[in-house]
């Protein structure tokens, strides 16, 4: 092997090290930014929770912002984060990309679980049908076949 291939070998490694740093950092500011709009917006991140008035009307916080900031937490970033898992520890044990890889994703999953609580939380606080609309079937697919993929 030639100087020049092993040379232009480590600035390919240095751009990988300078995008996926780069990369890092646009997902954590993501995470960030929508975690303050969502928390400023309206009722803000809160758990559902059912509060009733003098005239036994529902009035407690609905819960849309939290299930909108962990569904984007779940499938954006760990999800992605857990994609990256294994370019980025290729050259380790394969043990300790695998282990952090499926961490991520339970993590992902676990997230994705928690949204959905909420959001069936929130509709039957306020007295809403669930699953009435196709965002909502969507969202069930989706987490059904991510579920579907783990390998026992």
């Amino acid at each position: 092997m030639s100087s020049d291939s092993r040379l232009g070998n480590a600035r390919s490694f240095n751009r990988f090290d300078i995008i996926l740093s780069i990369t890092h950092f646009v997902g954590f500011i993501t995470i960030c930014l929508n975690g303050y709009f969502l928390n400023t917006f309206k009722n803000g991140l809160a758990w559902p929770s059912k509060v009733k008035n003098g005239d036994n009307k529902a009035l407690g916080k609905r819960g849309d912002q939290l299930h909108a900031f962990l569904m984007i937490l779940a499938f954006i970033y760990f999800q992605g984060e857990a994609l990256l898992a294994y370019r980025l520890y290729r050259y380790d044990a394969k043990i300790i990309s695998k282990l952090l890889h499926t961490a991520l994703h339970i993590i992902a999953i676990g997230l994705g679980i928690t949204a959905l609580t909420v959001i069936i939380m929130s509709t039957n606080n306020a007295g809403w049908n669930n699953f009435t609309s196709v965002h909502s079937w969507i969202g069930i697919c989706l987490l059904s076949v991510y579920l579907v993929q783990i390998n026992p």
